[in-house]
């Protein structure tokens, strides 16, 4: 049988438009799109009907969706969910506009498919909507039209009621939710009920494409549970899955449990493959530039990926580990032989297991590394030492054997933590003798800067970038504005074009999640790496990125032409035949690697230690990616305050006529009032909000505390609310506003467009820091969506109904603070004899701690 071309499939002459309506020029497809693209094409046209489809390609985006949709539409007549991912470059990556454009423009024998295969965005419907109580689905679909080369009579016409009722059409349904929780949950709901609009049984859902897969299967347990839950569905639903590097593991069992064919492009058979290399070489060395930007959008891989070498390499510098892999090996031991089934403290041994990982790849002294816990039923951000301790202090609750084994467990981690702390750090040339990673680091960015480099220093915790700034610049740096410390979740999300000719310092092994950074088109990749295991894992993985690991490729090649070995292909019988022959030419000969250096001696022999085991790279990585997400299902316990910029304060405190300075969190809300005189209309406001001669609260003189948490504990609510669940959303929406300097209409057109149907005073007050709570459950949906938080997404409910009972309590309790605060500032008399504990306890919470601001 032979494998058809795609257009030929669905008799179509595709192609697409340039936006301007003066270009008169079209590209051509399949003719103008690169050779991959069309292989890839070609299969999924071919199989789909027998089989789900993975892609693995190393890219945050998947170029041809529109194309993919449109075979899919116009061989089945039905319609497409695709669950995409909106980071990466505003150009390429699937965020809203783009996809539009992206779409928009493509046409069939000159006509613009978007009249024959419509494009919505999947929105959640609102309470005072008139359809919303007849609606079990809760949802609608959204029109975001991209018209540029239409008249304006046809942008007034070509409206989403029109589009909507003229349903005689398959259309594509873009859902940008990154909540694989939600997603399944409002998913069953639609395909399981035939929704005129959004699953209409002429022109049913048959196909989800998942953009970025690894986003959303990043254990097992993840896997296991959508594969469970699409065999379910019990639906005729199609599956295309996009990875970016997943584990081979879960490519296995995906084919096992749900019949996938498999297309392998990873970097390194991309490379490793001289007919797929030579071919993409040809293709975009014979594109003029001005194609090449517009065919981005639609081609599967770029010129990035046929580099010829990937400049990355281990710092020479190799750092003197001391003794900490005798106290990982220790912690790590101990660790494995805890029943975990039987453990109390769930949430804080998992997270000591992901701080076991951590501490070898840090960029900043462990000293200044801040953690979020539980203290006294309260969450703080301390320190690691401080962690330990109050760990240790509940293993009382534990059973006698885990008692035991934990306590061992964070005496090793203990003792790692110390050791990496008792290190020469900058500007501490006296201190020891052993070298700190962030000397190391230090003395590489001042070469670097010798050399006139741009460089990005990329960390794994997202709060390192602040503290290692400050680090850096203790050194007095000439060039210190070349240097970006960054976390990784941010630096994935910048273009491409960022990265081009610039540095990237790292700080050890790379998580799993980021590994495809390595790809991208930076001048060179410099990794640290201290001696003996660390060092040792960061060569295994680096063969195994850049130079492939011979067997897994093996594996994916046998899954491919088992998929291709129905039909009559050249292309598929090219890439095999290359493969197989260079096979058999390096079977029996040595691997090519970045070379291992001799490590230097350590202060104790491993062999010495009785709890000294062999810990495999493979089932090191996975315990690490499983450390990150297997925290306890308690949901106090997944609020994990980060660290939040700040605004100082010139301060006079009105009891003893004090100047002080505060940094006040830019997302905490105080109650503040202009003059003495107007205390009755004394309102919360965020920092950025206060001006000079304002008067501020700061609660018990902390400017950490909030007036929620004086409510609760003043109240008999205690043991019903937890104050940092209620604070939470404020918390995070507050800091996206001020971290992306937006101003409060550009909110309430965020918040528009992502359905919520509030005024713009009342989202202004939300903006200000003014209310505990939105009014309404959905509204703090809308702004988990808005913000892109997965944990408001899931526990909206909850948290809402955690604000409503303490929504009164905060009134009231809000009017007697005003008449303290009268009697403390003016001759107005309070008789403190008369307040009861709980309006004493407030009394004594403020009156040393009302300011004005200088």
């Amino acid at each position: 049988m032979v494998l058809k071309k795609w257009n030929k499939v669905i008799n179509s002459r595709m192609g697409c438009y340039f936006p301007e309506r003066n270009n008169d020029k079209t590209l051509e497809f399949p003719k103008n799109l690169s050779p991959l693209t069309n292989f890839s094409l070609d299969v999924f046209a071919n199989t789909i009907s027998e089989k789900n489809l993975i892609i693995n390609f190393p890219d945050f985006k998947l170029g041809p969706i529109s194309l993919f949709a449109y075979i899919f539409s116009e061989k089945f007549k039905q319609s497409i969910y695709v669950l995409a991912n909106e980071k990466g470059d505003s150009l390429n990556s699937r965020s809203k506009i783009s996809l539009n454009k992206n779409h928009y423009l493509l046409s069939d024998y000159g006509e613009f498919i978007f009249h024959r295969l419509p494009i919505f965005y999947l929105k959640r419907l609102n309470e005072n909507e008139d359809n919303y109580q007849e609606n079990p689905i809760k949802y609608k679909l959204s029109l975001e039209k991209y018209l540029p080369r239409a008249s304006r009579k046809f942008k007034k016409e070509y409206t989403e009621k029109r589009v909507l009722n003229q349903n005689f059409f398959p259309k594509i349904i873009i859902d940008t939710d990154s909540s694989l929780h939600s997603i399944k949950n409002k998913l069953k709901i639609i395909l399981e009920t035939n929704d005129k609009y959004i699953n209409p049984e002429k022109f049913p859902i048959g196909l989800i494409i998942i953009e970025d897969g690894d986003r959303f299967f990043r254990s097992f347990g993840r896997l296991e549970n959508f594969i469970t839950w699409f065999k379910e569905l019990d639906k005729d639903v199609k599956l295309l899955i996009h990875f970016n590097n997943p584990p081979i593991e879960y490519v296995k069992i995906l084919i096992k449990e749900l019949n996938f064919a498999v297309l392998p492009f990873n970097k390194f058979i991309l490379t490793n493959n001289d007919y797929l290399n030579e071919n993409s070489r040809h293709y975009f060395e014979n594109r003029g530039t001005v194609n090449l930007e517009h065919l981005s959008r639609y081609n599967l891989d770029s010129d990035i990926f046929i580099k010829e070498n990937i400049n990355v390499t281990i710092y020479d510098d190799i750092i003197n580990s001391g003794s900490i892999d005798m106290f990982f090996s220790n912690a790590y031991s101990s660790f494995k032989k805890i029943d975990m089934d039987t453990v109390y403290n769930q949430n804080s041994l998992h997270k000591a297991r992901e701080l076991l990982f951590n501490l070898y790849n840090l960029t900043i002294n462990p000293n200044y590394l801040k953690i979020s816990f539980k203290f006294n039923n309260h969450w703080i951000r301390g320190n690691i030492y401080h962690f330990i301790q109050d760990f240790k202090s509940k293993l009382y609750m534990e059973n006698h054997k885990n008692r035991f084994l934990i306590y061992d467990f964070l005496d090793s981690l203990s003792s790692m933590y110390f050791e990496l702390s008792s290190c020469k750090r900058v500007n501490e040339d006296l201190s020891y003798s052993r070298k700190a990673k962030d000397y190391v680091l230090y003395e590489l960015l001042e070469d670097l800067i010798k050399q006139k480099k741009e460089v990005f220093v990329g960390t794994y915790i997202d709060t390192e970038p602040t503290v290692l700034k400050q680090t850096l610049e203790k050194g007095e740096f000439s060039n210190a504005d070349s240097v970006v410390p960054i976390s990784m979740e941010m630096l994935i999300q910048k273009p491409d074009s960022e990265k081009v000719g610039k540095t990237l310092v790292l700080p050890g092994i790379i998580p799993e999640m980021f590994t495809s950074e390595i790809f991208k088109p930076y001048d060179e990749i410099i990794i640290l790496s201290y001696e003996g295991r660390n060092h040792k894992y960061l060569v295994e993985q680096l063969n195994r990125l850049v130079f492939g690991n011979i067997i897994e490729e093996k594996e994916y090649m046998d899954y491919f032409n088992e998929a291709l070995e129905p039909f009559d292909s050249e292309v598929a019988r090219e890439i095999l035949d290359n493969f197989y022959k260079r096979f058999n030419e390096i079977e029996f000969e040595e691997e090519k690697t970045i070379e291992e250096t001799e490590p230097m001696e350590s202060e104790f022999e491993e062999s010495e230690n009785i709890f000294n085991i062999d810990i495999n790279f493979d089932n090191y990585m996975n315990d690490w990616t499983e450390s990150k997400s297997n925290l306890s299902s308690d949901i106090s316990n997944e609020i994990d305050y980060k660290h939040y910029d700040t605004i100082s304060f010139n301060l006079q405190n009105i009891s003893n006529n004090n100047f002080v300075e505060k940094k006040l969190p830019v997302n905490k809300s105080y109650l503040t009032f202009d003059n003495i005189y107007h205390i009755d209309d004394a309102k919360e406001l965020k920092p950025s909000e206060l001006k000079s001669g304002d008067y501020i609260v700061i609660i018990d003189n902390d400017e950490k505390k909030s007036l929620l948490s004086l409510v609760i504990d003043a109240s008999d609510l205690k043991s019903k609310i937890k104050s940092d669940l209620v604070e939470y959303w404020k918390l995070e929406f507050l800091n996206f506003v001020e971290m992306n300097n937006l101003k409060y209409s550009e909110v309430f057109e965020l918040y528009r467009e992502e359905g919520g149907d509030k005024t713009y005073q009342t989202v202004m007050q939300w903006c200000k820091g003014e209310l505990i709570g939105p009014q309404s459950s959905e509204d703090l949906y809308i702004i988990g969506k808005l913000i892109d938080n997965d944990f408001i997404i899931e526990n909206y409910r909850i948290i809402f109904r955690q604000i409503a009972l303490v929504r009164n309590s905060h009134r009231l309790i809000g009017r007697k603070l005003k008449k303290m605060i009268k009697s403390i500032l003016t001759d107005e008399y309070l008789d403190l004899s008369s307040l009861n504990d709980s309006e004493y306890l407030i009394y004594e919470n403020i009156q040393n701690g009302i300011y004005k601001i200088v």
